[in-house]
């Protein structure tokens, strides 16, 4: 489990577990950034709980990995960048969950 809190600052985060068993991440006034591309997923649904003020969230997944958003966004946005070109199969037995709540704040999902 990665957990990450970070208040007026900046946190930078590479996750090298072999399984991804999901995320805290907590940021006010500053900026996380978590990568995931060298971790794997292996329960249908794993989650990212975020809490996010006046602040940046950057994931960096796989292509693979399906995204879900679940997360409320006042005053802000959640924005998948990733790039899907029809050569890439989405893994759709497996699946990374975003809840919670940013206000003020962006989260992008990128590769």
């Amino acid at each position: 489990m990665v957990h990450s809190e970070v208040t007026f600052g900046a946190v930078k985060q590479i996750v090298v577990d072999p399984i991804f068993k999901g995320a805290d991440i907590k940021t006010t006034f500053g900026s996380t950034l978590i990568d995931l591309r060298r971790t794997s997923l292996e329960n249908p649904e794993t989650y990212i709980d975020v809490e996010s003020t006046f602040s940046s969230i950057e994931l960096f997944v796989p292509n693979t990995w399906m995204v879900v958003s679940k997360a409320n966004a006042d005053f802000g946005g959640i924005d998948d960048k990733r790039f899907h070109s029809g050569f890439i199969e989405i893994d759709n037995s497996r699946k990374v969950i975003i809840r919670g709540k940013l206000v003020f704040s962006g989260l992008e999902i990128k590769n």
